[in-house]
């Protein structure tokens, strides 16, 4: 199955490049004022999400040509998934930088950082 994916991948990559003479692919031109609109769309539908907790719905964000890079705190692996899974699900968002960092309680009860 992997090896059929693989292929379809490199036929797909094939047909988007015949032609151009070069690999070398454009990321698609996005407007700051796109971006923008990304931003609040991304963070109206993290406040929304009531089941985050509030260090995550009140995480960093910023967008660049589509692609939205997330900071700040989240309580677990689970939830950081969540905010990401929330965060591809809207529409204008080409894709993720997750520079979010997970509160984790050490062993004598202290939270600690991780990524």
């Amino acid at each position: 199955m992997r090896t059929l994916q693989t292929i379809l991948r490199l036929a797909m990559l094939a047909i988007c490049f015949a032609g151009t003479g070069s690999l070398r692919a454009d990321p698609p031109a996005v407007s700051a004022d796109a971006d923008e609109q990304t931003s609040g769309d991304v963070r109206r539908t993290l406040q929304a999400a009531k089941f985050l907790s509030v260090s995550a719905r009140n995480i960093s964000l910023s967008t660049r040509d589509g692609i939205v890079r997330l900071k700040g705190r989240v309580a677990s692996e689970r939830e950081r998934g969540d905010v990401a899974d929330i965060v591809r699900g809207v529409g204008s968002v080409i894709g993720i930088n997750d520079d979010l960092l997970i509160d984790a309680p050490g062993p004598s009860g202290r939270k600690y950082l991780y990524k």
